[in-house]
């Protein structure tokens, strides 16, 4: 947290540029501004305001520093678990998907050869 800063506002956000829309959310939930704590910060994320945006304008460069070396090791965990999560996905959904695709071949054929009748009617071959 910046030492200096005791109290967040809304007029702070506009002054840094924030958007309308997360000026509006923040007003929602804190019309007279807020203390800064973990506790406001959590509310912050499940509200859906942008913390990242809030880290660039508002932390020193060395808490933005460990800010963003946290957020790295964060991505990294998140992108192995996803990864782990979509290979299990894939696998689950491949046998559906030959079924799927075994099923529509036959109209997907009908359905081009008619195509392909039709415009050649149409030129009157």
């Amino acid at each position: 947290m910046n030492p200096k800063l005791t109290r967040l506002t809304a007029k702070m956000l506009v002054s840094k540029g924030a958007c309308a829309d997360q000026v509006s959310k923040f007003r929602r939930l804190w019309p007279r501004g807020v203390v800064p704590s973990r506790a406001a910060i959590q509310r912050a994320e499940k509200a859906g305001l942008c913390l990242d945006w809030y880290a660039k304008h508002f932390l020193s460069a060395s808490a933005l520093a460990t800010y963003d070396a946290a957020r790295a090791t964060a991505w990294v965990t998140y992108d192995a678990a996803r990864a782990s999560a979509w290979a299990t996905y894939e696998a689950a959904r491949a046998p559906a998907l030959a079924t799927f695709d075994a099923a529509r071949a036959p109209a997907w054929a009908t359905h081009r050869a008619s195509k392909a009748n039709a415009l050649a009617d149409a030129l009157g071959f």
